[in-house]
């Protein structure tokens, strides 16, 4: 094996390794918390679930951005035209490293589960018979451990599909841009601005005035509806999971050809493709625009669609000035 991807391989197995230990640290603090309380119910149980389930989504997301980081970290001008002339295929290295990051995430994913079952999984059962003891004396119905145990898995599978996600959308980002700081950041970037980008729309239509056809927007309820539910709600329905299959795969297609593509005499810009730099620029300033709005609407409060108006070309010129500012610097 090349001793490249054994480097490679070492990084993921140590950052395993990290993340073992981290879950272990993690039941041993969901234990002690959960073995101190005295009014023990099928809430206390559910809540001890989603903290470990949300404590190993944390981890797992940071242990992902670190491998890829340690990925790309070398990458500049020099050691891109050197790497060209390895004997390693550039295409061959690119899918050792997706196969390796999506590796750690599931291993990751399994280990935890099976040790939070290893150490677990006998008290919550010792606690829930007493509960249900409780319970069944006074004729009541309470949620059953298989519930609680579905929802439980539900919730680890779909964040884990989520941390492949945002995986994904990372390697694409490091494949199109030569600043690695800022691609690690992207996944974070996007999922703030999207949720600025709902509120100042919601805010520019209500200080416009603007009264929607109730069929366009009854549809635009409805998209944001089923989004809400996608993200929040539809942790077990199919369509959530071939979503973000489709969306993964997607952007592994196209990290692909970009890094198939990639010119390493531009390393070190912001932007490695005019595409993916007009398409930046398209969506940040749309995004920007209306982020800036929102907090712009809440200091200002326009009392005319005129001012509203010019609020938004401040905020979209203000977005693109940022954008090209931060393009500037690393030209």
């Amino acid at each position: 094996m090349n001793s490249l991807f054994k480097l490679y391989i070492k990084r993921t197995v140590l950052l395993l390794f990290i993340g073992i230990l981290f879950s272990l640290l993690f039941i041993y603090l969901s234990y002690n918390g959960y073995a101190e309380q005295y009014d023990i119910d099928t809430w206390s149980i559910s809540n001890m679930l989603l903290d470990y389930t949300s404590s190993c989504f944390t981890l797992n997301v940071t242990l992902e951005l670190i491998i890829i980081y340690t990925f790309y970290m070398y990458r500049n001008k020099k050691t891109g035209i050197f790497l060209r002339q390895l004997p390693v295929k550039s295409n061959k290295d690119f899918i050792i490293k997706v196969l390796l990051s999506l590796t750690l995430i599931i291993l990751l994913a399994a280990v935890e589960l099976i040790l939070f079952n290893i150490f677990t999984k006998s008290l919550i059962s010792e606690y829930y018979n007493n509960i249900k003891a409780v319970y069944d004396a006074k004729n009541t119905v309470i949620q059953t451990l298989e519930s609680l145990y579905t929802t439980y898995y539900s919730n680890f599978l779909m964040l884990s599909m989520l941390t492949i996600f945002i995986s994904s959308i990372t390697i694409f980002a490091s494949g199109s841009m030569g600043i690695m700081g800022f691609a690690i950041a992207v996944p974070f970037i996007l999922y703030f601005s999207f949720i600025g980008f709902l509120a100042g729309t919601t805010a520019f239509i209500r200080d416009m005035g603007i009264t929607l056809d109730h069929s366009i927007l009854t549809y635009f309820n409805y998209i944001t509806l089923r989004l809400q539910r996608l993200v929040f709600e539809d942790h077990t329905h199919i369509n959530y999971y071939i979503t973000l299959t489709l969306l993964s795969v997607l952007m592994y297609i196209i990290s692909y050809f970009c890094n198939k593509h990639i010119n390493y005499s531009k390393m070190g810009q912001l932007f490695l493709f005019r595409q993916i730099k007009i398409l930046a620029y398209i969506i940040g300033c749309i995004f920007g625009s209306f982020s800036f709005y929102f907090i712009g609407s809440t200091i200002i409060q326009p009392q005319n669609h005129l001012t509203a108006v010019l609020i938004l070309l401040i905020c979209f010129i203000i977005s693109y000035t940022a954008i090209r500012k931060i393009e500037q610097i690393f030209m």
